[in-house]
């Protein structure tokens, strides 16, 4: 029994090491105009670009009125984000639904890209220490990015709705009040940042371990659980994304609603 659990304990370690070799939390950098950029995150999201740009074209192209089974697919995802919108911000969704439509789905395919065979692609652009295409979203400098549009597109679209009157609500119910309401505006995107990062990063890390420990029985099983794990973390992004937007554009009286959608996403 001692031995059995020693020899456990020895082949979690060298998964581990394996891992940490593998490349997780570590990148290959590049030096491109006097700056360090990670390659294995900056290749991984044009890819994602690119995967994007083709379903566009895929999806607008011949549409018909009476859809076909692609067509109905494509405009269920449609009607996806387009509740999304309706439940967090409100009736009026044409404003609003390109901007967390394109969150999700970039957020949405940044997840799905580790499944994507990627060791020739790093072997031709000459990064010959990546063997796989890491997410995206497991980089915190891309989560951090994320993030900060949400916190930017939430001031302007309530600047939008509101005009410079949007400040104003820095000082109700009191003028005391103003500190919190500030630092809500610093905890709102490192509370987004950290959250896809961590889950994204967390899930690589352990597909990563048990995938060495058992290369032929896990991966189906780890590989549909990670595509329900990314389509979750991509609806609770655009979700945050659009409550935060609602919360601004939208007078006091609703914040009701948007508790209730809220916890829905949650």
């Amino acid at each position: 029994m001692e031995h059995a659990s020693t020899g456990a304990a020895n082949a979690v370690g060298h998964a581990a090491e394996a891992a940490h070799q593998g490349g997780i939390g570590t990148h290959p950098f590049w030096h491109i105009g006097g700056y360090t950029v990670h390659a294995d995150t900056l290749i991984a999201t044009w890819v994602v670009m690119a995967i994007l740009v083709v379903i566009a074209l895929i999806a607008g192209n011949n549409l018909q009125r009476v859809p076909n089974r692609m067509q109905s697919f494509f405009e269920g995802i449609v009607e996806a984000v387009e509740s999304i919108v309706h439940g967090q911000i409100g009736p009026n969704t044409s404003l609003f639904l390109s901007y967390i439509g394109t969150i999700f789905l970039f957020v949405l395919v940044s997840n799905w890209s580790a499944f994507l065979p990627s060791f020739a692609l790093f072997q031709i652009l000459g990064v010959h220490s990546m063997h796989e295409l890491a997410p995206p979203t497991s980089d915190l400098n891309t989560t951090a990015a994320l993030a900060l549009i949400a916190m930017a597109s939430y001031f302007i679209f309530g600047i939008r709705a509101k005009g410079f009157g949007y400040f104003k609500h820095y000082l109700t119910p009191h003028w005391a009040m103003f500190p919190l309401h500030l630092l809500e505006d610093f905890t709102r995107p490192m509370s987004l940042t950290f959250r896809l990062f961590g889950n994204i990063m967390g899930e690589h890390i352990v597909a990563t371990i048990l995938l060495s420990l058992a290369p032929f029985i896990v991966p189906v099983p780890m590989m549909l659980l990670g595509a329900l794990f990314g389509l979750i973390q991509a609806y609770i992004f655009a979700t945050l994304t659009a409550f935060y937007i609602g919360t601004a554009v939208q007078d006091h009286g609703h914040g009701h609603d948007h508790d209730k959608g809220l916890a829905a996403a949650h």
